[in-house]
């Protein structure tokens, strides 16, 4: 597994959110995972996910430092994506970039 992956969320959420340890999409809850990407992964995810939507940000996730277990599983179109299986702990996120503004 690579080093780093990557959360996409709006904006908007992410600094609202005010929990000071842990960081979730509202998806988390009825989902039971949170969706992830590779770098090389992130235009295709904008383009497929967030095409009518703007300010997202990319959220850089170092995996050696997070507390829930990550499991890459193969996605309905074949192609093979990280999930977070719990919440992340904020100290896992070392850079939020915005990738579409």
């Amino acid at each position: 597994m690579e080093a780093f992956i990557f959360h996409l969320a709006p904006t908007s959420h992410y600094q609202s959110f005010d929990d000071p340890e842990w960081y979730w999409p509202d998806e988390f809850e009825k989902e039971g995972f949170i969706h992830c990407c590779y770098e090389n992964q992130i235009d295709d995810i904008i383009d497929r996910y967030f095409k009518e939507s703007s300010n997202i940000l990319s959220l850089k996730i170092m995996v050696a430092s997070l507390k829930a277990e990550v499991k890459v599983e193969k996605a309905p179109v074949g192609t093979y994506y990280p999930h977070i299986y719990g919440k992340i702990n904020r100290g896992a996120i070392v850079e939020t970039k915005l990738v579409k503004g």
